[in-house]
C-alpha cells in the first residue's frame, strides 16, 4: 500500500511523483509615460511604504500576464489601458518576484484617477532625472530601458 505524503502543500502518493519546487512569484507592471514623464504611484502599504513605483501587482494562477496589467490598473487607479509593448523581464538572484514589464497608454488619457487609496498614498508623472524616491531596486534599471526603447527605438537585451 502507498501511503500519501504532503510535500510543498501538496499530495504525493508515495514516491512516484518527485515534489515540485515552489513557484516564484510573478508580478506585473506598467511602464506609462507622458511627454517623456513616468507615472509613478507612491505606496501607501508595506512593504516599501511612502516610496514610489510603477502600478503593479501580482499574477493569480492561471491568469494571463496582459489581463493582469489592465486588472490591476483599473484596480490601483481606476482607469483602463491599452498595451503597447513588452519592455522586460526582471529578476534577481535569490529573490523570488519575476517582475513582467509592459508600457502601455491610456485609452482616456484625460480620464481622471481613482486611486485604490489603501494602496496608493498619492499619482504623478515624474521625468527621469527628476523622480522621487523609488521603491525597489529594479525602478531604476526599468525607467532606463524605458529610455533607450523609446530615444533610441531599439529593445534592450538582456543582461
Amino acid at each position: 500500500m502507498i501511503n500519501p505524503e504532503l510535500i510543498h502543500g501538496e499530495v504525493h502518493l508515495g514516491h512516484a511523483q518527485p515534489p515540485h519546487p515552489p513557484d516564484p512569484k510573478v508580478a506585473v507592471a506598467l511602464l506609462i509615460g507622458q511627454e517623456g514623464r513616468v507615472l509613478l504611484q507612491q505606496r501607501a502599504m508595506e512593504p516599501r511604504k511612502g516610496l514610489w513605483t510603477f502600478p503593479s501587482g501580482f499574477m493569480n494562477r492561471g491568469e494571463q500576464a496582459e489581463r493582469v496589467a489592465e486588472r490591476e490598473m483599473m484596480e490601483e487607479l481606476g482607469v483602463p489601458v491599452r498595451l503597447t509593448h513588452l519592455l522586460g523581464v526582471y529578476s534577481e538572484p535569490g529573490n523570488p518576484t519575476v517582475l513582467i514589464v509592459y508600457t502601455a497608454a491610456l485609452v482616456e488619457p484625460d480620464a481622471p484617477f481613482t486611486p485604490q487609496a489603501d494602496e496608493i498614498a498619492a499619482i504623478g508623472y515624474f521625468a527621469p532625472d527628476a523622480l522621487p524616491p523609488l521603491a525597489f531596486a529594479h525602478d531604476t534599471q526599468i525607467i532606463a530601458d524605458w529610455l533607450t526603447f523609446t530615444r533610441e527605438g531599439r529593445a534592450v537585451l538582456p543582461r
